[in-house]
């Protein structure tokens, strides 16, 4: 069945193609699909993780046995960051005097300072007490290719609770101290 949404996805990708013959190859002179009518398409579903997802999800990630793995999923839900964001943290981005952390060059273009919640302190504290704290590293030394397949089958049944979480799931959790806190 072909919806407004995909037909949509048809003329985008139509257009591309014909938008580089036109500009690029200047094969035609006019791309046609710019005068074609898009469908309206209703609005898209937003969707949580539930209790028992959150608690099968924080037992996988814990599972692994990487506190650095840990303490960058926890971060998701306590800032609100996306993935690269928190790839890029410094130590120095960290200001444990008021609490907060500060993101730099974000998809924006700017800074942006936000407070952390107070068992988020208490996590990146300890990973700090792992490694000596160099202001100029990063937080997070390695890059961590976030791959579900890592989490999923870490705790028996979790691929079936988990199937695909992409990470503005984990983001829609939003900072919950029961997901945040220390185990």
């Amino acid at each position: 069945m072909r919806t407004p949404a995909r037909v949509n996805r048809y003329i985008a990708s139509l257009s591309r193609v014909l938008g580089y013959a036109t500009r690029t190859l200047r094969w035609i002179t006019v791309n046609p699909c710019q005068s074609v009518r898009r469908f309206k398409e209703p609005p898209g579903r937003t969707r949580f993780l539930t209790e028992d997802e959150a608690d099968t999800l924080r037992a996988a990630v814990d599972a692994r046995r990487k506190p650095a793995f840990s303490l960058f999923v926890r971060m998701a839900p306590g800032t609100g960051a996306r993935r690269g964001e928190l790839a890029k943290l410094h130590w120095s981005d960290i200001d444990f005097t008021y609490n907060r952390i500060t993101f730099r060059d974000t998809k924006t273009g700017d800074d942006r300072t936000i407070p952390l919640p107070p068992a988020l302190v208490e996590l990146i504290k300890e990973c700090g007490r792992v490694r000596p704290i160099d202001p100029q590293a990063r937080l997070f030394p390695h890059e961590f290719h976030f791959d579900w397949r890592e989490v999923k089958y870490a705790v028996p049944n979790c691929a079936s609770t988990i199937r695909v979480t992409p990470w503005h799931r984990i983001l829609q959790w939003g900072a919950r101290p029961r997901w945040i806190s220390l185990p």
